[in-house]
Formats: structure tokens, C-alpha cells, sequence
């Protein structure tokens, strides 16, 4: 089994070898040999100009760029990303199971659960972690200070889920945490805690009874929690307090913005009313009632519900199926619908006012994809797993098959998306191109006149640039065929016999014919 493996494997692995040195060749002399054979192996130019290599259909990808830019995917092990130009690159392995990036002088990777930083990998001894989630933590942090920590066995983190430090000792026996000036220490974590530093001073003995008191500003309690809970506020100009008697009853006033708030059998009942808004639930979560000068909002769930906050309006039909979004940017309103995981829409109309010049992004645009950086106007359009449709300013995509349920992600379109992809449209300005069965049929456009289309391997025709007078036709790789140029043509018969048609020469003949004839 092993030497047929060795037999197959071995071959194909030396036409890998050939392409990839031949390519690397190619790009130095900047002298591209375009050929075409198909799904297994083809060179041309994409349409933003990178030179693109392919092999075995999608599984083999290399593009470059003449700014140094160099992407180079196997499929589905692995990929990777070199930008020069910006010291920036990422190299993915089986995505999303590992993955290191590297950005002018720090560098991330991750392995499954595993991943580490430094970030600045110029200078010895610089701030960098390592993490084994959610056992092992090590590291130096921005003030140049080593910690280390194997949950739950004990040690000490720092800058950790938003934390200044964590320290802990057989956790949850013993824990505590400080962030800007303000620690918390806890035993047998939740139940005892206790935080003080800076305006705060809190005592809690879970469920029984707590306190936190933020001095000069508010006092809040509880006792046999959630049974009783209250707050007092005492803000300069700011007075009032509440309490919740759980399930039964509450009530909370404020002066500040005239605030009155009852509960009933919270939370399910509530009325709230200030000087600029009114809410109403009953019962929570099924109908809620908004409405003021800072929320609108109308929910019948999990059926239809309505919401606006500033410049963002949503609603949602059979929660969480559907929904749809409005939001007002600067330069674009952006729309969304989406009815999980089938239906996915998205539109960006652009606003009145100055736009952002969307020729001058496009162009620089140097990645493996088509997808520009965000534009003001556009569409995207899936129906999950057929097909979808993506435009930005001057460039389109349309693909068959698109099985990720959901739009655009990086890690998917370079890793995954090729290989499910059966048909795809692609246009940049007048430039196109179609593929289907990755590449047993093509069909491109320059967006200068010139075309060309092939079904692999029975034959392919194209046509250069518009009055060029010049292009080609081949029947099963150039069993039979013909090439022309200007008044010149060549055929071919059999691979190998070859002759010449040229109709300038017989022109020339003719004319100087006619002009030695004696009138």
C-alpha cells in the first residue's frame, strides 16, 4: 500500500515543485506564461492584475502582486499571506484550528485551545502571554511584571478578562482581583467577597446579605438574595432610592429626570415614566412597551418586535429566525434582513453629503478575495446553501455553492470557500470572469474588447484586444487549431504540423501586379 501511495504522490509532488519554481521564476523576470489546462493546472492574471497560479482546481492557489504581496493556499490544510510592503503576514493552518499573524514587530498564534502574543518581538524581554485555555497563564504585562498561574491550583494573572491582575489559590477557596486601584478578595468564590479602594467599599456574604456603598454617590443592599434588594441614591442634586421585594413588589424614585418605577411580580409587570420616557412590560419578556427620546420600542415576542435606539432601527419576526436592521452612517444608510440561516440581505444606500472615494479603495485592494474595504454603497444577497451575491462599488462576485451561513469572513473565503464553490462570477470595472467545475469551463473578459472562453480539455477560442485583428481557436489542446495575428495565420494539425497563411504578402503581390500592368 505504502510504495502505490509513494507512486502516486511522488509524481504529483514534482509537477507541485516545477509549478511553484516555475512561477517564482516568472515573477522575477516580472515575463508571465500564461497556460490553461483546465482544473488541473492553470497561470493567468486575475482581475486585479495579480499573477494567479492553480492547481488540482481549488486545492492548490498562489497569487502575487507586483507591490510584493503573496498569498499561497493548499486547501483545506492551509494558507498563507505576505505583505511586504505593510511588514504585515498570516499563515492559517486548517482554519480555524491554528493560525500565526505577524504585524510590524508582534506576532500572535493559536493552536485549538493554546495561543500566545508578544508584542514586540525586536526587543528582548518584551510583554508577551501564553495561554492554555483555561488551565495554564504566563506572561510579562505592559509594566514589565512576570506572572504565572495553573487554574485551579493557584498563581497570578495579569490583564486578564478585563482585570489589571487576578491572583487565586485552589479556586474558587481563595480569589480576588483589583482593577484601576480597586480590589475584590473572595472566599469559597462567590459567596464571600469582599472590595474595597478608591470610592468603593462592598461586603457580601451570598445569598444572605451584601452591601455596596460608592461614597457620596449611591448605597445599594440585599438580604436573602434576590428576595430583598434596595438602593439609595445621593448624588449632588440626584436623591431618591427603591427596593425589590422578590416576587412580589417594587418601587424606585429618583428626582433626577422625575424617575417613577413599579414592579409586580417582577419582573414580569413594570411601569416606568420619566420626564422624556415611558415603559411598560406585561408580562416581561412578551409585551414590551417603549417610548421617549431616547428608545422606541414594541415587542410582541417571540413573534414581531420593533426597537429604535438613536440611529438604529431593528425589528424581529419569529425570534430568532428573522430580522431586519436600519442603521444611518455618515456617508451610507446600511439595511439588513435576514431570516437564519437562509435568507441573508444587505444594502448600503449612499446619504447625501461627501462620499468617500470608492475607485481609490478598490484599487487598493491587494487580497485573495474580491471584496473591497467597506464602501458606501453596495448589496449582498445569500439563500443558504446556493448561492450568494456580493457587489461593492465597481466590483461583483455570484458563487454556487456558498454553504457558510452567514457573510463575508476571512478565514472562510481563503481557506474553505474555493473548494465548494461549483460556479463563479467576477467582475472588477468592464473586466469578468466565469468559472465552473473550477475551471473545466471559463469564460473572461479584459474590459478592452478581448475574450475567451474554454471547456476543458475539447477545445477553447479568444479574441485579444478589440481591432487588434489577432486571437486563437484550439481543438483538444491543439490537436487542431489556428492563431492569428494582424493578416497572419497559423494552423495546426496534430500537435506538431504547422503552416502559414499570409494575406498581407499576397496584398503586396497583387499590388505591385497592378502596378506593372501597361494600361
Amino acid at each position: 500500500m505504502a510504495r502505490h501511495i509513494n507512486k502516486t504522490v511522488l509524481p504529483l509532488a514534482l509537477v507541485l515543485c516545477f509549478l511553484f519554481s516555475h512561477n517564482e521564476l516568472c515573477a522575477a523576470t516580472n515575463d508571465l506564461h500564461e497556460f490553461d489546462l483546465g482544473f488541473i493546472a492553470s497561470r493567468d492574471r486575475d482581475l486585479k492584475g495579480n499573477i494567479r497560479l492553480r492547481v488540482l482546481g481549488p486545492f492548490f492557489e498562489r497569487l502575487e502582486h507586483e507591490s510584493g504581496m503573496r498569498f499561497t493556499a493548499l486547501r483545506p490544510l492551509g494558507s498563507s499571506f505576505v505583505e511586504p510592503e505593510k511588514d504585515r503576514s498570516l499563515r492559517e493552518l486548517i482554519w480555524p484550528v491554528g493560525m500565526y499573524k505577524k504585524f510590524r514587530g508582534q506576532t500572535a498564534w493559536r493552536f485549538l485551545i493554546a495561543y500566545g502574543d508578544d508584542y514586540d518581538n525586536t526587543q528582548p524581554g518584551s510583554r508577551w502571554r501564553f495561554v492554555i485555555f483555561p488551565i495554564v497563564f504566563a506572561g510579562k504585562d505592559a509594566n514589565g511584571e512576570n506572572y504565572f498561574g495553573v487554574i485551579p491550583l493557584g498563581g497570578k494573572i495579569n490583564e486578564f478578562l478585563g482585570k489589571d491582575n487576578v491572583s487565586f489559590l485552589l479556586f474558587p477557596l481563595y480569589f480576588s482581583n483589583t482593577l484601576n486601584g480597586v480590589t475584590t478578595r473572595s472566599v469559597l468564590w462567590p459567596l464571600i467577597s469582599r472590595t474595597n479602594g478608591g470610592d468603593i467599599d462592598r461586603f457580601s456574604v451570598l445569598p444572605f446579605y451584601g452591601r455596596v456603598i460608592n461614597k457620596e454617590r449611591w448605597t445599594k443592599r440585599y438580604a436573602m438574595w434576590p428576595v430583598w434588594t434596595s438602593v439609595k441614591y445621593e448624588y449632588p442634586g440626584v436623591n431618591g432610592g427603591g427596593f425589590i421585594l422578590f416576587p412580589i413588589v417594587g418601587h424606585m424614585r429618583v428626582d433626577f429626570d422625575n424617575q417613577n418605577i413599579w414592579w409586580l411580580f417582577p419582573p414580569l409587570l413594570k411601569w416606568a415614566k420619566t420626564d422624556r420616557n415611558t415603559m411598560v412590560h406585561c408580562p416581561w419578556p412578551v409585551i414590551q412597551y417603549a417610548r421617549g427620546s431616547h428608545l422606541d420600542r414594541l415587542y410582541v415576542w417571540p413573534i414581531w418586535g420593533t426597537k429604535t435606539i438613536g440611529h438604529i432601527t431593528s425589528t424581529f419576526m419569529l425570534w430568532p429566525l428573522g430580522g431586519t436592521e436600519r442603521t444611518l452612517r455618515k456617508t451610507y444608510t446600511l439595511n439588513k434582513f435576514t431570516f437564519r440561516p437562509f435568507l441573508n440581505y444587505e444594502s448600503r444606500v449612499p446619504r447625501p453629503g461627501p462620499r468617500q472615494d470608492a475607485a481609490a479603495d478598490a484599487s487598493a485592494v491587494r487580497t485573495a478575495d474580491i471584496t473591497p474595504p467597506e464602501q458606501s454603497d453596495g448589496r449582498y444577497f445569500q439563500l443558504w446553501p446556493l448561492f450568494s451575491y456580493r457587489r461593492r462599488a465597481n466590483m461583483s462576485r455570484f458563487r454556487v455553492f456558498d454553504f457558510w451561513p452567514a457573510q463575508h469572513m476571512t478565514g472562510i473565503e481563503k481557506n474553505w470557500a474555493p473548494i465548494w464553490t461549483i460556479y463563479a462570477h467576477a467582475r472588477v470595472g468592464d473586466a469578468s470572469e466565469d468559472e465552473l467545475f473550477w475551471g473545466f469551463v471559463r469564460h473572461r473578459k479584459d474590459g478592452r474588447g478581448g475574450r475567451r472562453f474554454s471547456v476543458f480539455p475539447l477545445f477553447s477560442i479568444e479574441r485579444t484586444v478589440e481591432g487588434d485583428r489577432g486571437g486563437e481557436w484550439s481543438f483538444l489542446l491543439g490537436f487542431m487549431g489556428c492563431e492569428r495575428e494582424g493578416l497572419r495565420k497559423t494552423y495546426r494539425l496534430l500537435y506538431f504540423i504547422k503552416w502559414h497563411r499570409d494575406k498581407s504578402e499576397r496584398k503586396i503581390d497583387v499590388a505591385l501586379n497592378r502596378a506593372t500592368d501597361k494600361p
